[in-house]
Formats: structure tokens, sequence, C-alpha cells
């Protein structure tokens, strides 16, 4: 969530600032618009215009996000920060379809502005960077088997 986005009030369980005012049960399920956020704080503002604190976890997003079509162009298989194009290991990496140029479809979902952000970096010829990772249960029990006891 950012400055600007509507959001809704769920709860009011975790800004427990003693110098704050007592808030109003009535504010849950209300919306508002996020005017700034300080330190994880989001000061809200409701159509009344009354403003009021929250944590983030007291908030839910409250936008219409819209599902945009993307295509997600492979660049290069990287090992710390570098390319590993005719190297050992990435030899059998780059025979398959992730080699430089495929392109993947996808769907994300983005508010206007976000979109409109994207469109504009895009014909500055700034280009954003995916990664793609894949994780299974199958590696968190391993990483759980290969863990060691601590010791005082």
């Amino acid at each position: 969530m950012k400055v600007g986005h509507a959001v809704r009030i769920t709860n009011l369980s975790y800004f427990n600032d003693p110098n704050a005012k007592k808030r109003n049960k009535s504010l849950v399920g209300k919306e508002g618009k996020i005017v700034s956020i300080t330190l994880g704080i989001f000061k809200v503002q409701f159509d009344n215009g009354e403003v009021d604190f929250f944590d983030g976890r007291e908030l839910e997003f409250a936008e219409k996000l819209e599902p945009r079509n993307i295509d997600l162009v492979f660049v290069s298989w990287q090992k710390d920060g570098k390319s590993v194009y005719d190297t050992e290991e990435g030899d059998k990496l780059f025979i398959g379809d992730f080699h430089h140029g495929t392109v993947f479809k996808g769907t994300l979902e983005l508010d206007e502005e976000e979109a409109s952000r994207v469109k504009q970096a895009w014909k500055m010829g700034i280009h954003p960077v995916f990664d793609i990772r894949i994780r299974d249960d199958e590696d968190k029990r391993k990483n759980r088997r290969d863990e060691k006891p601590q010791t005082e």
C-alpha cells in the first residue's frame, strides 16, 4: 500500500501509542485514502475530512486492481550478477526454454497509476527485470534437515 491508495480499516488491535487518542470502534469497516506513511504508520483520511493513524496490520487494500497482460522476456541465467553463458555450469541451462529472448505470457494485477508508470518507463528506455523462483514443499523439508542445532 502506498500514498493515495484506498484502504479499509479491518481492526484497531495494533497501533497502541500511549499519546494517541482512543479510537472509535465505528472506524472498523470504513474506507479512506492513505495521505502519508511514516515509519510504518499510515495516516488515513476519510471522506468527511477526518484523519486518523493506523498500523499497516489494521488495514486492507480497497483499490480495484485490473489484470494487465504482460510478456516476461528472459534475459540470461546469472550467478553473482554475471551471466553463466558459455560456462560449464551454464551450458546445460541455455538449451531449454530459458534462453535469451524467450517470451513467457503472464498477467499482473495493477492499478491504473502503476500501469501508467511502467509504460512511461518503457518509453524512456527503462525496463523492469524479473526473477523467477519456484519453491516446493520438498525444498522446505530439506532446509530443515540441513539446519544444525544451536549449542551454547
